[in-house]
């Protein structure tokens, strides 16, 4: 049976009940780090991160084991420090990074995760000759559509071709064409891939017939519908974006004291959501004094 449309931008399916009904608008997609990570960081879902790893390295991987998968960071004015998904494999270590835009210094960002990882490989004492293979995959939206699919990065000689590195291996994979690719197009050659950026009825449509992205979607729909676990979702979206913007503004204004106002917003911002105290002061380094002179 078809989705019944109940009111505009609301899509109910008749299998789940009516209180559990998600506004197309307000639905989280799978491109949110929380939710990816849910996803993927999560032994629960072994098989949908060993299908993700199948589709973009196009063999089969064994995951035997999910490593660290974030760095601490002393507050929200740094830039995440986050490794959204690390795999040991036989033999090789796959750190999986999630792009939502591109910026100047992304990939020297990048680059500064996958060698911090590449020098991890090799606990004290080792043989540098017995590391593991290290591949890094980004996952990337914002490239422009001339860029291709897929990208693979080595460090080689311009002239002769050699690698300097013969274990390590990146690989860009172009989210918004391939997205486009796989739902106008019917490209199935990496659909879990499109589902990150799909929204509720596009995920439905992508996912229907396929038991292991069937369950991605259930996957993403639960944590769109836990009220709790979306609010930190959201909440964590919208400190990003503010921080985004004010530190833009702050830039373009010359404010030195930028970094304090923006704190400071993003804490007003979230007051007016009703998060909670703790969760304020772990995404501003506001003191609770501070934050209640705010109220």
């Amino acid at each position: 049976m078809e989705e019944k449309i109940i009111k505009k931008g609301i899509k109910w399916s008749p299998d789940r009940k009516e209180k559990q009904m998600i506004k197309t608008n307000d639905f989280i997609k799978a491109s949110n780090d929380g939710v990816f990570k849910g996803l993927f960081g999560n032994k629960k879902n072994k098989d949908l991160l060993e299908k993700l790893l199948e589709e973009t390295l196009k063999r089969r991987v064994e995951v035997k084991k999910l490593l660290m998968q974030e760095i601490p960071k002393e507050s929200i004015e740094e830039k995440d420090k986050t490794l959204d998904v690390l795999v040991l494999a036989d033999g090789e270590k796959i750190n999986i990074e999630l792009n939502i835009g591109v910026y100047d210094g992304l990939y020297n960002r990048n680059a500064c995760y996958i060698f911090g990882k590449y020098v991890g490989s090799v606990k004290p004492g080792e043989s540098y000759k017995n590391m593991n293979d290290f591949i890094q995959i980004n996952l990337t939206s914002g490239l422009s559509k001339n860029n291709p699919l897929v990208s693979k990065y080595e460090l080689i000689d311009i002239n002769t071709k050699k690698r300097f590195i013969e274990n390590l291996e990146i690989y860009e994979f172009n989210l918004d064409k391939i997205k486009d690719m796989c739902y106008n197009e019917g490209m199935e050659e990496y659909r879990i891939l499109a589902t990150l950026m799909c929204d509720r009825e596009e995920l439905h449509n992508m996912c229907k017939g396929d038991k292991v992205l069937e369950k991605l979607e259930s996957e993403v729909i639960r944590m769109n519908e836990d009220d709790q676990i979306r609010e930190n979702l959201l909440a964590i979206e919208n400190a990003k974006r503010v921080h985004a913007t004010l530190m833009e503004n702050a830039k373009e204004e010359g404010l030195a004291e930028g970094s304090k106002l923006e704190k400071i917003q993003i804490a007003k911002n979230m007051l007016e959501d009703n998060m909670p105290i703790d969760i304020i002061i772990k995404y501003t380094s506001l003191t609770v004094e501070e934050i209640e002179k705010l109220k």
